[in-house]
């Protein structure tokens, strides 16, 4: 049985001198395979900034990755209004409230890492399917936001 295979963009570590390519093939499926896990766990592995290329080697865009924990079990609101990105399987913050939120908690005391109109929420609780974000975010509990902010 032949094996196609075409795994996303490019991707490199800022800090790692790792870049992995895994291209369109019909032969060698269990190379491919062990070449994508591998792929996989780096990219599961990498640090906190990364760049993204496109096929053509064009830089895309660089994003900061980071962890947030907003306490809901308070019955506070959560105040943040998201969208559905289009283009890619994240949330996108279109604005934070900043009056008696757990949004608003978790930016007074962490002033080095807020929440942000436009960062992207790309799971919560290790949940990363945007419906299943949507249903985390509206439990009281404490949440666990992986959240990924544009780096200009």
């Amino acid at each position: 049985a032949q094996d196609h295979l075409l795994c996303g963009p490019v991707v490199v570590a800022r800090n790692a001198s790792i870049m992995f390519r895994c291209l369109s093939s019909t032969c060698c499926e269990g190379e491919i395979e062990q070449s994508c896990a591998r792929e996989a766990t780096a990219l599961n592995s990498m640090d906190e900034h990364s760049s993204h290329f496109d096929l053509s080697g064009n830089k895309a865009e660089r994003w900061h990755h980071f962890e947030v924990e907003l306490d809901r079990g308070t019955g506070k609101r959560l105040g943040l209004a998201v969208k559905q990105d289009k283009h890619r399987n994240l949330l996108k913050i279109m604005s934070v409230d900043g009056d008696d939120t757990s949004t608003a908690d978790w930016n007074t005391e962490h002033p080095e890492s807020p929440l942000k109109q436009g960062d992207f929420i790309s799971s919560v609780n290790s949940v990363t399917d945007v419906g299943g974000i949507m249903l985390e975010c509206k439990k009281p509990q404490m949440l666990r936001l992986r959240v990924q902010r544009s780096v200009k």
